[in-house]
């Protein structure tokens, strides 16, 4: 019995092993990578101001030139970000910049961004669309606009290896030099800004027994500002107010100011303080002696809306409320006087109008800047 046993399973064919699927590739998912490294290539505009203003908000990548990716697709994801200026000739009513961001596994994400005049405004604007367009990238939250695209490494020209016969050298191709495009317009230094303001004054505080209302008129004037928003001005402003008997108030005003002008896009701000001289006088019934000038300073807040001219001119409307607070009187051996004029008629009091003191005015400035020319060289 037991030989007939061992017989029986030394002829049995051996069990097969129990069948194992092999692993399938999972396909990568586009969603929640990380970008390892960065490379940047920018034209156009300063590389060392972009790099500064994209490091806190991307703190996680080193922007490094495209010539040090080597051997980029054995270590890990890395993003080629490439800026240059927008082409002239195919929208001359559009000034910016063309981005072009490669990612190592053959996306690729392209953008056009328009851009400001303004040298800090064009980096601001670069760097956060950059950044933003790198962390959707990251997050998956974009689909790409190409695929399988080669990516951007800049290499040294190499001989192929070769054996060549003596004594012929193997040849250096010399790579073709690209394009260039381009160079973004630099905003002037200067700018100068005729400006015009229509203009009502009312009084504040004492004398109480004064009309408030102390007149309307307009603002001309011409500023001038600097390429990082500081500026300075000059002004006359007229203003006057008539009463029922026929007499006029006429106050002309010289002003010399300075301050500065925030720019954001399509939104500007500006602060100035300003010193004034007033001379005034009454038509139709006049003062004797005549009357002092008023001597002030006024300080001003100038919201408003920016319009820049397309084409890269350096032209550009703002067109926003004025809001000017500004303290006036004649100067005495007693000090600061406030003027206070009274009409009379058969032995009647009229109007009592007022003339400096605590005054606030309010109107809407419109101002034209243009860019001084360049000397040539």
């Amino acid at each position: 019995m037991l030989t007939l046993l061992l017989a029986i399973v030394a002829v049995a064919p051996e069990p097969e092993p129990a069948p194992t699927s092999a692993p399938v590739d999972a396909q990568p998912d586009d969603r929640g990578i990380t970008l390892d490294r960065g490379y940047l290539r920018v034209m156009g505009v300063d590389r060392s101001a972009l790099v500064d203003a994209l490091s806190p908000r991307v703190p996680h990548l080193d922007f490094e030139q495209f010539e040090a990716a080597a051997d980029v697709r054995e270590e890990g994801l890395a993003a080629f970000v490439e800026l240059r200026p927008e082409p002239q000739g195919v929208d001359a009513q559009r000034s910016g910049f063309v981005l072009t961001i490669v990612v190592s596994d053959g996306r690729a994400f392209d953008r056009q961004i328009e851009t400001d005049p303004d040298e800090e405004e064009t980096t601001r604007v670069l760097a956060s669309t950059v950044a933003n367009l790198l962390i959707a990238i990251e997050a998956g939250t974009i689909e790409a606009d190409r695929g399988d695209v080669p990516l951007p490494i800049v290499a040294a020209p190499v001989c192929p290896t070769c054996e060549c016969p003596a004594p012929v050298t193997c040849p250096v191709v010399e790579p073709t030099p690209p394009k260039k495009a381009p160079p973004a317009p630099i905003p002037p230094a200067i700018q100068l800004g005729p400006v015009v303001i229509p203009t009502m004054t009312v009084g504040l505080g004492a004398p109480i027994e004064a009309d408030r209302f102390a007149g309307a008129g307009a603002t001309v004037g011409l500023h001038a500002r600097l390429r990082r928003g500081a500026f300075f001005g000059v002004e006359v402003r007229t203003i006057g107010r008539g009463e029922a008997l026929g007499t006029q108030l006429v106050r002309f005003r010289g002003a010399v100011g300075a301050g500065y002008r925030l720019r954001r896009g399509a939104w500007s701000l500006g602060a100035s303080l300003w010193g004034t001289v007033e001379p005034w006088r009454i038509r139709g019934a006049p003062i004797d002696p005549p009357p002092a000038p008023m001597w002030g300073l006024a300080a001003r807040i100038q919201p408003a809306l920016v319009h820049n001219a397309r084409g890269g001119r350096p032209l550009a409307l703002t067109i926003g409320p004025t809001f000017e607070l500004g303290m006036s009187g004649m100067l005495d051996g007693q000090g600061a006087q406030v003027g206070l004029v009274s009409s009379t008629f058969d032995g009647r009091e009229f109007t009592r109008m007022r003339v400096g003191g605590l005054e606030f005015s309010t109107g809407l400035s419109a101002t034209l800047w243009f860019g001084l020319p360049r000397p040539s060289r």
